[in-house]
């Protein structure tokens, strides 16, 4: 039997792994610059705001609506970009009691499930978007 054709997709196998790896890492970078724009973002506009209403008792019209933006930008992208580099809070309590397999399945489970709640909110967010437009 020839083993060169397990070996030759043992090798695609590996190059398309570390492409899709490669991509996700790009997409993570950008996601931690989106967060850290939008954190000096909503600094800058909390604090220009809070300087224009000491100085001339005024308030500007917009700066509660992109304060909502960027922390609401902080709280999904950030989130999503902890949860890729493991800093999220969890709670192991009961998993690391589990075998390693086991444990690994539930992993997924989580994975999975939290994929769904990330689909659904899209979704849904799409109808708040048409209802908000008109």
């Amino acid at each position: 039997m020839d083993m060169s054709g397990v070996s030759t997709s043992v090798a695609v196998d590996s190059r398309i792994a570390q492409s899709f790896r490669t991509i996700l890492n790009a997409i993570d970078w950008t996601a931690r610059g989106v967060v850290v724009a939008a954190l000096i973002g909503e600094i800058a506009v909390v604090l220009t705001d809070i300087t224009i209403r000491f100085l001339f008792t005024q308030s500007l019209l917009w700066s509660e609506e992109a304060s909502r933006l960027c922390l609401t930008t902080l709280a999904f992208i950030g989130g999503a970009a902890a949860y890729r580099a493991r800093h999220h809070t969890a709670i192991q309590f009961v998993t690391r009691f589990l075998p390693e397999r086991l444990r690994a399945g539930v992993a997924v489970a989580v994975d999975a499930f939290i994929l769904c709640v990330a689909l659904t909110t899209l979704w849904v967010s799409f109808d708040l978007l048409n209802i908000a437009a008109t």
